[in-house]
């Protein structure tokens, strides 16, 4: 099955949602909005992005918030970080030994 195959069938799936820690919207810092469900209402066992950017040097000084994302990663299927949301998994101290 070539690519197409493949892309029209990711709809069926997967459920792709925009989370943060509290739901709401957020702001980038580029100015772009997202609209997002509390990450408590994400079923566990999926694929956990976090993301890289300039908000990550505020994040990983906040111990609960790194609780939070830690108990996500916990109960994620998979977790991907992008360029500094690394540091955001590793302030968790999953990725440890």
């Amino acid at each position: 099955m070539g690519p197409a195959g493949i892309i029209g069938a990711m709809p069926e799936m997967f459920n792709l949602y925009y989370t943060s820690l509290r739901g709401g919207t957020l702001t980038s810092a580029q100015g772009l909005r997202a609209g997002t469900v509390p990450a408590a209402e994400i079923s566990a066992g999926g694929v956990l992005l976090i993301p890289g950017g300039i908000g990550t040097r505020t994040l990983i000084k906040d111990e609960q918030a790194m609780r939070d994302i830690a108990a996500l990663a916990q109960a994620s299927g998979y977790v991907l970080t992008v360029c500094t949301g690394s540091l955001v998994l590793g302030k968790t101290g999953l990725p440890d030994g």
